[in-house]
């Protein structure tokens, strides 16, 4: 027998699962949800870091720990991650999915000679692409895929005799 607290706390905890799970992206028309999570390593507070578009300006910054959604237009960004002590980022790192693949990893290794390590930057691009195999014919063919990565698999069978 269902009262209404159980009603209104299944309710909620639908939409939860639903919201944390992206099934409702917030991003607005013409934008490409990009999840990231930037740990924190020994020294969080050392940690910033900064997503510039493809212009130079800056479009995010922050510090550590932090995971989120960010919604953008298709295109190339910079992530730029800096260390204020210069000796690293001491085991934290910075990954960014979108789509459920990866598209960019970031650390700043901790220096090897004694040189200062202050900071570095990858490159994420960003785009509605969906990769996979496009090739009907093939035994892996993707017809969510947009653009075809090379995986189509042709003749993979395999026979086995008891």
């Amino acid at each position: 027998m269902f009262n209404n607290y159980t009603k209104m706390t299944t309710a909620f905890a639908a939409f939860a699962l639903l919201f944390s799970t992206g099934a409702w992206s917030q991003c607005a028309e013409g934008e490409i949800a990009v999840d990231y999570a930037i740990t924190g390593g020994s020294f969080a507070s050392e940690i910033s870091w900064t997503l510039n578009d493809d212009a130079g300006a800056s479009v995010f910054n922050g510090g550590a720990p932090i995971s989120g959604q960010w919604c953008l237009p298709a295109g190339d960004y910079t992530f730029i991650g800096s260390d204020a002590f210069g000796d690293g980022w001491n085991g934290a790192t910075a990954t960014f999915t979108s789509g459920g693949n990866v598209i960019g990893f970031f650390d700043l290794p901790d220096s090897t000679d004694g040189s200062d390590v202050t900071g570095g930057s990858i490159v994420l691009s960003v785009s509605a692409d969906v990769p996979g195999c496009t090739d009907a014919t093939a035994s892996n063919y993707n017809a969510a895929a947009t653009v075809d990565d090379g995986t189509c698999c042709f003749d993979d069978l395999v026979t086995i005799t008891l």
